[in-house]
């Protein structure tokens, strides 16, 4: 395929000798870099010529195309290897097209046609691609949207407060607090900061709230730090709006009650976790101690939840620190609090939590808990002979399968429509990950090959072979991505199961 740039005056010195009429003529990159320059008009058609011919690299037909590197003018276009050589042809003597060509060790069989993404946009709900933040069912928000309101089907005019939790949806203070609110149903706006343990936090922050410290709450231009004081604030704000503690003095003393072992019970929960192995067998029987107050705690009102059928404070205190508990305990110390049957009212009760979409929208699963809490919490004692129930949680993204089951139909639109709208975001961090910011054509193969995956993973379509079509490269994309993906920040735990099943489905595709 030849590309025609206009008003190029052929020179005698191109090559050594003078173009002709149909005549072909190899020079170097440098001499060809000289006629380019004879006429800053090629520039604009250079351009397009070789986005023309990357698009054919894309295609898998062999070429590599760079930017000629030095010329002024072009903007340069990043990302591709030198030029070996350059074929001239010149049909009519003040006009020339031009191949570039190269020794490419990239692939050479033709792609199969590739959805794009308005395509793979058009094959899910709009309630998955548009969903509503602000009125709809709780959902983590976008991490770029960092001021955000929920209005529960009022107006802004009735928002009182604001809400600060940090931004990747990590910390289970934060996380206690949310929802409570999503329960509550009071208009509120959040702002997201970064936790102090994962990177710098906004002057503007620390000028209001100098510890920088999470979660906090702003009303009245008065500032409340801690989670649980407040939920006691805005329980005393709001007491007729869908109340969510006792307001007689018995039921007030018995959360006081329950309360006060859930501080308990993560004190020696913490110990068990950093303790050395001289201490462990006597934090863990504290533990154990301690877990049997709270199922008899649970069992006082016969659940599922603390204070019986109804949610309240309690419940929410305690569940993003048990679900904590459960990850750390089993990853660091090989302990599974409901093994053969052990603790069955706790169980029931993280059950009925996960049923009610104001908690699990925000929990997280194992892998990502055991990952950012040490960061939160410090150094953890991995136990001896736990050696393969870590290895199980740290091989957890490896092994994901893709469901093609009607059951996990909401979990793969989800996890298809948060790439499909942001998969220009995904491309440049895989890019990143791997060191190759600027390789454009590396950049339209993990592109092509993700539009594959994220096919599949709406409707189940078979396997495509793209093992001469891509770069082994796109194979460490998509194991980049595959832990990449932030629990609960983009994805919801069983949403995640099946993109880390897409980018495995992907990655057999090409190895």
């Amino acid at each position: 395929m030849l590309f025609k740039i206009v008003d190029v005056e052929p020179r005698d010195d191109m090559g050594g000798q003078p173009f002709k009429e149909g005549s072909t003529v190899v020079v170097g990159f440098s001499t060809f870099r000289r006629y380019l320059a004879l006429n800053r008009k090629v520039y604009k058609d250079l351009r397009s010529i070789i986005e023309g011919l990357r698009g054919l690299g894309n295609m898998g037909l062999g070429f590599t195309v760079a930017s000629p590197c030095g010329l002024r003018g072009t903007g340069g276009l990043p990302g591709c290897s030198k030029y070996d050589r350059a074929l001239l042809r010149a049909p009519k003597p003040r006009a020339a097209s031009i191949v570039f060509m190269t020794q490419s060790s990239g692939p050479t069989k033709a792609a199969p046609a590739a959805p794009s993404w308005q395509d793979l946009a058009l094959k899910i709900p709009n309630d998955f691609l548009n969903p509503d933040y602000v009125n709809g069912e709780a959902k983590v928000t976008p991490p770029w949207d960092r001021d955000c309101v929920r209005l529960f089907g009022q107006s802004e005019e009735d928002i009182q407060f604001v809400f600060y939790r940090d931004t990747s949806y990590w910390c289970p203070y934060c996380q206690r607090v949310q929802i409570y609110l999503e329960e509550k149903k009071v208009p509120y706006r959040f702002k997201k900061v970064n936790l102090k343990c994962y990177g710098r936090q906004p002057g503007w922050y620390l000028k209001i709230n100098g510890s920088g410290s999470l979660p906090l709450l702003e009303i009245g231009r008065r500032y409340k730090l801690e989670s649980l004081q407040i939920m006691l604030k805005l329980e005393k704000e709001f007491p007729d709006t869908n109340p969510l503690l006792p307001k007689d003095g018995e039921g007030k003393r018995t959360v006081e009650r329950h309360l006060g072992i859930e501080k308990k019970l993560t004190q020696r929960w913490l110990r068990c976790l950093r303790a050395p192995d001289t201490q462990q067998e006597k934090v863990t029987a504290e533990l154990y101690s301690t877990l049997e107050e709270v199922e008899a705690l649970l069992e006082e009102f016969e659940g599922p939840y603390f204070m019986g059928e109804s949610a309240t404070v309690t419940d929410f205190m305690y569940a993003p620190f048990i679900e904590r508990q459960c990850a750390s305990l089993l990853y660091w110390r090989g302990i599974d609090l409901f093994a053969d049957g052990a603790h069955p009212n706790l169980k029931k009760f993280m059950e009925a939590m996960r049923r009610r979409h104001s908690y699990s929208a925000l929990m997280s699963d194992t892998y990502s808990l055991v990952r950012n809490l040490p960061p939160q919490i410090g150094p953890c004692k991995k136990a001896v002979g736990a050696e393969s129930i870590r290895e199980q949680i740290e091989n957890g993204p490896l092994m994901a399968k893709l469901s093609s089951d009607d059951s996990t139909l909401g979990a793969r639109y989800s996890a298809a429509a948060q790439f499909i709208n942001h998969h220009e975001v995904v491309v440049r961090d895989a890019l990143r990950g791997l060191g190759e910011r600027e390789n454009q054509e590396l950049h339209d193969q993990i592109d092509l090959a993700f539009r594959f995956a994220i096919r599949t993973l709406i409707d189940g379509s078979g396997e495509v072979d793209l093992r001469d079509v891509v770069s082994k490269k796109v194979v460490d994309a998509a194991k980049y991505e595959r832990k990449r993906v932030c629990i609960p920040r983009d994805l919801s735990p069983e949403a995640a199961v099946q993109f880390q099943g897409a980018m495995n489905w992907l990655i057999g595709c090409i190895e």
